[in-house]
């Protein structure tokens, strides 16, 4: 398959999944596209979202990743703050994770799609938390077990209660799923 094909088919599969929030898809991989750092999905993700006109931050020490990423999709490499979209690998420390919460940026109630979009790598041995999906796309409850902290979800909620402002989120784990979380999706913890 070629490129072209091949993100088409990827962007499709974002757009179903961000339209039925919680839902997985499987996410194929481009054979020669390997990043040492990230997951194979998660630069399917990339090769498919990334390109001159937007910008991109990895929450990461590792200079080369970031430089790697960007000469494959073209994007450009910003900071934190300003970035269109934020990658948090799935080695990333919890701190660089929290500040990628507090710090993306929502967009103002002009530019509300200047939001940023969080691309998060599941660690393979992260435990996983029971919530409850509502909103946009689903019927009335669903429910998932994420690898991502409670802690996590309450700073996603106060930065996204200022509808249409907020930040997007793709879930991305080890076992070739991808699910999306829109800022229109509101989170409950569920007790297991």
């Amino acid at each position: 398959m070629d490129l072209t094909h091949f993100t088409q088919d990827i962007f499709r599969k974002l757009v179903d999944c961000f339209a039925r929030p919680g839902t997985t898809a499987p996410m194929p991989m481009l054979a020669k596209v390997n990043v040492n750092g990230l997951y194979d999905e998660t630069m399917s993700v990339m090769m498919t979202l990334l390109d001159g006109e937007v910008s991109f931050y990895i929450a990461s020490t590792n200079e080369q990743l970031q430089k790697d990423v960007r000469m494959l999709t073209g994007a450009k490499i910003t900071n934190l703050a300003e970035a269109d979209f934020i990658v948090i690998p799935h080695d990333a420390t919890a701190q660089q994770v929290e500040s990628v919460f507090h710090n993306a940026k929502t967009g103002d109630l002009i530019d509300p799609q200047k939001s940023a979009t969080i691309l998060y790598e599941v660690a393979p041995n992260a435990s996983r938390n029971n919530f409850s999906l509502q909103g946009p796309g689903i019927k009335t409850k669903y429910e998932i077990a994420m690898g991502i902290s409670h802690q996590l979800m309450e700073i996603r909620a106060k930065r996204n209660k200022e509808f249409p402002l907020g930040i997007d989120l793709i879930m991305i784990d080890k076992q070739q799923e991808v699910y999306a979380i829109p800022r229109t999706t509101v989170m409950t913890e569920v007790a297991n």
